[in-house]
């Protein structure tokens, strides 16, 4: 029996997303800090807010 996994991809985090995207449209240097514990998806928000 083989099995394939489709990946889950991204959810929610709607408004933290909005938030980075906000900060990163001011198209100016910055230090941003996203914190939380792990394996909750920081690295994932981050990449959506890049695309």
């Amino acid at each position: 029996m083989i099995t394939t996994s489709t990946p889950w991809g991204f959810y929610g985090r709607q408004q933290e997303l909005a938030q980075l995207r906000g900060i990163l449209s001011r198209q100016r240097w910055f230090f941003v800090q996203v914190a939380g514990r792990r394996r909750i998806g920081k690295t994932s928000l981050i990449q959506q807010a890049l695309k």
